[in-house]
């Protein structure tokens, strides 16, 4: 059997397993971009891979007077041409996944994160944050629910002395000259 249809078999086999990864791992930064762009490129290394294999086969194929030439070829070409099929059946799956999980992972899942810095201390709901609300306690905010479960409850004597959501107001002016 020749090595380079194997070859192209098992470059299609790979590329099968990238676009399961690539599907995979769309929510990892890179990672899935990585699988998903790769797909492609290894079906198409496996048709041409395969094509000269079959080409290979059939220039090996004897050719005498007497001879009995096979349709496929000569020996390996059945290899070479299951090496060409399955790289061509995996290389429309894996155009669609590079298309779609990979740009969603190169342009979405690459995008920074930022947090507010008391997220996480018990007193603010991220969710809360991203739709507006202000802070549980004051009285910008009259819904008691945005309190985060077993957090601190406000103390209603105390004075806030957490920093304010809202610009500080603007300064008297000074004496005239």
């Amino acid at each position: 059997m020749p090595p380079m249809a194997w070859g192209a078999l098992s470059l299609a086999i790979v590329s099968f397993l990238f676009i399961g990864l690539g599907v995979l791992f769309t929510p990892v930064p890179g990672v899935g971009a990585l699988f998903s762009f790769s797909a492609p490129l290894l079906a198409l290394a496996g048709i041409i891979l395969g094509g000269r294999a079959v080409s290979k086969s059939k220039a090996a194929a004897p050719a005498g007077a007497g001879a009995v030439v096979m349709p496929g070829g000569g020996e390996g070409s059945g290899l070479a041409l299951a090496a060409v099929i399955a790289s061509a059946l995996a290389f429309v799956p894996a155009m669609i996944t590079a298309l779609t999980c990979g740009a969603c992972n190169a342009l979405c899942a690459t995008g920074s994160f930022q947090t507010h810095q008391r997220i996480g201390s018990g007193t603010i709901d991220p969710f809360d944050l991203l739709r507006g609300a202000g802070r549980p306690g004051s009285l910008r905010d009259g819904d008691a629910g945005l309190l985060v479960p077993n957090g601190p409850a406000p103390d209603a004597g105390a004075q806030d002395d957490a920093p304010s959501m809202l610009p500080p107001p603007p300064l008297a002016p000074g004496p005239k000259p």
